[in-house]
């Protein structure tokens, strides 16, 4: 009966050892106090954003075709300062007119005074499976096309300094 006493009780002693070496060993997989960050255009301390007089920025020349990662368009500067980034409005339309999508989207843009540059913006479309009007017609059939309705919401412009 002492024998089997011991040998119970060294089965206990086995089991507890054995969890909690298994308590140490955990790893933990989760990530430790996550922050979410705005995501957007971060501006450097000499710039002011300006949300009057958008219409001295012009915007031309959209572009996105059906496998493209990235839209582009054109921004024409008449403000007279130097623009550093754009938020646009942006209002994706099928062919009869329904909203498909709709965002707002801050872009860096490094465009001069009375000058005019391309910004390159990520897609809309991460299925890939739709197409500006105005570009090359693909050869897939499936592919959807699209109009787009673009607007300056504000601008960020580099402030001038005075000796």
């Amino acid at each position: 009966m002492r024998d089997v006493m011991k040998y119970a009780m060294m089965c206990v002693m086995a089991i507890v050892v054995w969890q909690s070496a298994m308590a140490q060993s955990r790893q933990r997989t989760t990530r430790y106090r996550i922050v979410a960050e705005r995501a957007g255009v971060s501006l450097p301390a000499d710039t002011s954003v300006v949300t009057d007089s958008v219409a001295y920025l012009t915007l031309s020349g959209y572009d996105k075709p059906l496998r493209a990662s990235h839209e582009v368009l054109f921004v024409s500067n008449a403000t007279g300062r130097d623009v550093v980034s754009v938020c646009l409005d942006v209002v994706y339309e099928d062919m009869q007119g329904r909203q498909l999508h709709r965002r707002r989207c801050d872009v860096p843009a490094d465009v001069p005074a009375g000058e005019t540059r391309q910004i390159i913006m990520p897609t809309w479309d991460r299925q890939r499976s739709f197409y500006y009007k105005g570009s090359t017609r693909p050869k897939r059939t499936e592919a959807t096309a699209y109009e787009v309705r673009c607007s300056v919401v504000s601008y960020a412009v580099k402030n001038q300094i005075e000796d």
